[in-house]
């Protein structure tokens, strides 16, 4: 080999050394800039899991136990929908007046029938088991009561409607810690599509089941919004075998109630507004 060439061969591999350097140095810059972006990533959690406990060791703790709803239901003799956009709602007097308790010898004829409101009177207990006062908002179609209903044996007597907060009509409540609250709400379906809920019953039929929420708040900026859910699953009619498109109440009460895990949000630490489906969304697709 000349001269030139031991040149142009020392030429390439000063070269390749020096590409396969640069290629090193990249790849390391690279593997610290990823272990600083973890390091950091893993701090950002470890401070935010720290505010988290902060935050919960002095928020409100309000639980509720699984809804009850009265049996047999009520049939409103005109309404066809739930009241909604500013109607009385279905606990108001004007409306339980309208409505008819049916028994064992009702019969519901469709398509006479198939879109009377069918609507249950469900009783809540919620218990405020937190160390401060938590502000719970009711929403439609839901009122505290002064009674105990089915829940005699859990809450003290004389039971107390707590005391509203933020001004007359925002169904803001203070819970102050260890107190109870009894409350009522309502909800129903047209007969027919309770109707369907016993013809189609898989998968889990929405028109079977009556949906609850209620927002719980501890009213600081950095605080949390709880939720709170459950639902009502019922089949308070059946066909009457021998008569075609005949109904009538079930002969046996078929109604229970289940709540959920209360989900958590912390102001200023998570997303809002949540963008997780309700949970019954899981047990019940298209449920609202």
């Amino acid at each position: 080999m000349d001269s030139s060439g031991v040149s142009e061969w020392a030429g390439t591999v000063v070269t390749g050394v020096l590409a396969f350097a640069a290629f090193w140095q990249i790849r390391i810059s690279t593997r610290s800039s990823a272990a600083a972006l973890a390091s950091a990533e893993a701090a950002r959690r470890a401070s935010e899991q720290a505010a988290k406990a902060r935050i919960d060791d002095r928020a409100p703790i309000v639980v509720a136990l699984p809804p009850i709803a009265e049996w047999p239901p009520l049939l409103h003799m005109s309404r066809e929908r739930v009241p909604g956009g500013g109607e009385p709602l279905l606990l108001d007097a004007i409306n339980i007046h309208g409505s008819q308790l049916p028994d064992h010898t009702s019969v519901f004829a469709f398509p006479r029938d198939q879109n009377k409101l069918l609507w249950f009177k469900i009783w809540g207990l919620i218990r405020n088991e937190g160390r401060t006062t938590a502000v719970v908002r009711l929403k439609s179609h839901t009122r505290f009561v002064d009674e105990a209903g089915p829940f005699s044996a859990s809450v003290e007597e004389p039971v107390v409607i707590p005391q509203e907060v933020g001004g007359e009509g925002t169904q803001a409540y203070a819970l102050p810690p260890g107190a109870s609250a009894v409350f009522n709400w309502a909800d129903g379906h047209p007969l027919h599509e309770w109707a369907d809920a016993v013809e189609r019953p898989e998968p889990p039929n929405p028109h079977g089941a009556l949906f609850f929420s209620m927002g719980v708040e501890d009213g600081f900026e950095d605080g949390v919004i709880d939720g709170l859910f459950a639902v009502v699953t019922a089949r308070p009619i059946e066909r009457i075998a021998d008569q075609t498109d005949h109904w009538r109440l079930a002969q046996q009460r078929t109604v229970g109630g289940t709540r959920y895990p209360t989900r958590r949000h912390y102001r200023g630490l998570d997303p809002w507004p949540p963008t997780e489906p309700p949970p019954w969304v899981k047990d019940f697709p298209g449920g609202s």
